[in-house]
């Protein structure tokens, strides 16, 4: 279904020109999410790349509503601002599936802030913290559960059959991609792993002492 958006992004790439990169996630992948990218200069970024910061970023700010975020203001690696926007895609069952995000490159506008000052203005969406925060909406919790499963099932259809490692890789992409910044996201992903809540909070503090002494 995620193929009858492609023509989409294709479209909104040409409209809006080199400046504007339109990227389509297939969430059944979290893993290597970016299916698509039209005009991948913006930014660098290379489809079969993962999801980023879908869940910090826009599902958490204060300002995601009708399944989607617009004109909020993000950086490029090389520090160039960018005006972007994201939205849910949801298949006939109401089940998300993908999302379809604009990045656009407004470095080159900025010089004439004057004459597109109503253009280039945008609001930041709410800083992530270290905080669990409650869902506004709980169709956000549709898109995290279908992070959640699609990571646990690319390691296999049986999760009694994992070992610790492969739970604890788990964990960590999930910790990385913000989930357990979610109020209720250890408890969610402990009954996804049939594990226990403390055990999900070791694996947790291992991946932070992992990421602590790697310098991140």
């Amino acid at each position: 279904m995620l193929r009858t958006f492609i023509p989409v992004a294709k479209m909104l790439a040409q409209t809006f020109g080199p400046d504007c990169e339109v990227v389509l996630h297939d969430l059944s992948r979290p893993q290597a999410s970016r299916v698509v990218i039209e005009n991948p200069q913006v930014t660098g970024r290379q489809v079969g790349t993962p999801i980023g910061d879908l869940v910090v970023r826009v599902l958490r700010s204060p300002r995601f509503k009708d399944d989607m975020l617009a004109n909020y203001a993000t950086r490029a690696p090389d520090g160039r601002t960018l005006k972007s926007s994201t939205a849910i895609l949801r298949d006939e069952n109401g089940r998300a599936i993908g999302a379809l995000c604009i990045n656009m490159d407004v470095s080159r506008y900025s010089m004439a802030a004057e004459a597109m000052g109503h253009f280039l203005r945008m609001e930041d969406p709410e800083s992530p913290t270290d905080r669990e925060v409650e869902v506004p909406d709980d169709n956000v919790w549709d898109v995290v559960d279908r992070i959640i499963t699609q990571v646990v099932e690319s390691y296999g259809p049986n999760v009694e059959l994992l070992d610790r490692n492969q739970k604890v890789e788990i964990v960590r992409f999930l910790y990385d991609k913000g989930v357990f910044l979610i109020k209720g996201g250890i408890e969610h992903v402990a009954r996804t792993l049939g594990v226990s809540r403390f055990t999900i909070y070791n694996y947790v503090d291992e991946v932070r002492g992992g990421a602590r002494s790697s310098g991140y």
